[in-house]
């Protein structure tokens, strides 16, 4: 298991998301670990409030939500 495999696992596992539905923690988890690792500063780890809007108002937004033509 590699160190961003660990990451998620521990993301699911946390007592924040016990409450959530597995899929969407696997998920959102996995796309965190994506933009911290190769579109960040390379440490998924690292979050700050310019970090956050980046990921969920910009990032997140084009990559998860909006498609384009097929």
């Amino acid at each position: 298991m590699d160190s961003r495999e660990k990451n998620v696992v521990a993301d699911a596992a946390s007592v924040e998301a016990r409450d959530l539905d597995p899929a969407v923690v696997d998920d959102l988890g996995w796309r965190m670990i994506y933009f911290g690792c190769d579109y960040s500063d390379g440490d998924p780890l690292r979050w700050s409030p310019v970090v956050v809007e980046l990921f969920m108002a910009d990032w997140l937004w084009r990559k998860a939500f909006v498609r384009g033509p097929r």
